[in-house]
């Protein structure tokens, strides 16, 4: 099957929302906090942007305290010198002025959400870089949106592609959206989430494929809401214990090094009965109802029957 992008919209897997169902428990990152120079730069050798860029994670790794929210870096972030920007991922202060060529410039804070910062793929070469990583805190999020920077030539065409991961590395999917003009930066606002209702754990941000010589993909007031500790026994986190957790456990029964989307609920790195057992108990639980029912009868049966097979076969192996 072949998905066909449209400006704008998701594939089959995420599904967009606006601003409006973000509310005031949602976390917000505006980049603005004093970066931790152990681990960050400042540019101030730029003549173009004097005091300007700021360089997070120029050796490993940078977690934004803020919010948590973990940039891991494409390139090993390298400074520049003299009018030679520097390469990999900058903090970008609006007041220094920034060229968006046919998109505009930024040359005030008022043309940002909130705030006067934003978080930028920066680079000398019109080579666009590999996607650079937020990974988001905890088990990750129900719901991720920001307003998403490209700079570009084709206004219109350009776009940014936004590719969401789950808790266990797993690809949930992507969302196209169109590069915006900076007069429309306070607008732009995309929000998505999984249609199925796992947690997004973390995204990639780069321009897409299709889009021709734009590149410095970024994101400015990047929101999310926290998802909630996962119900014991739901290893597909979509809010619900049933028939695909058990699957997943009877798939992966025994394996070791195993992790929560394997079956292992209890943390001992080991699938086995005491697993199936914590998903036993939680079968038919969900975050909708917020308790943690007793099975239908013919749903405990099939369980049962299920886990008695399953420990039967592990028996003769």
């Amino acid at each position: 099957m072949v998905l066909a992008f449209v400006p704008g919209a998701a594939t089959a897997d995420l599904v967009q929302v606006g601003l409006a169902d973000f509310g005031p428990n949602t976390v917000r990152e505006s980049f603005e906090e004093a970066p931790d120079y152990t681990n960050a730069s400042e540019d101030t050798d730029n003549q173009t942007y004097p005091n300007g860029l700021v360089i997070p994670g120029k050796n490993s790794a940078y977690t934004f305290m803020q919010s948590g929210v973990q940039l891991t870096a494409p390139i090993p972030n390298t400074r520049g010198t003299g009018n030679q920007p520097h390469q990999g991922i900058t903090i970008v202060r609006a007041e220094e002025g920034h060229g968006f060529s046919s998109y505009g410039s930024v040359n005030k804070a008022s043309q940002l959400p909130d705030g006067d910062h934003y978080l930028l793929e920066w680079g000398s070469s019109l080579t666009p870089f590999s996607p650079f990583v937020l990974t988001l805190p905890g088990d990750g999020a129900t719901k991720v949106g920001g307003y998403w920077i490209l700079y570009g030539t084709s206004p219109g065409n350009d776009k940014l592609q936004v590719d969401a991961y789950g808790i266990a590395d797993q690809y949930l999917g992507s969302i196209l959206i169109p590069a915006p003009y900076v007069a429309d930066w306070k607008s732009s606002f995309v929000g998505f989430k999984t249609s199925d209702g796992s947690y997004i754990k973390s995204i990639a941000i780069n321009y897409w494929t299709g889009t021709s010589n734009a590149r410095y993909p970024g994101v400015d007031m990047l929101m999310f809401d926290v998802a909630p500790e996962p119900i014991p026994g739901d290893a597909n986190l979509d809010g619900v214990v049933g028939v695909l957790d058990y699957l997943t456990l009877k798939e992966h029964f025994g394996m070791t090094s195993a992790t929560w989307s394997d079956g292992d609920f209890n943390g001992d790195n080991v699938v086995d009965r005491a697993d199936l057992a914590i998903l036993g108990d939680n079968f038919g639980a969900s975050r909708a109802n917020g308790a943690s029912p007793i099975p239908e009868p013919a749903s405990m049966a099939l369980l049962a029957m299920g886990g008695l097979a399953l420990l039967r076969r592990r028996r003769q192996q």
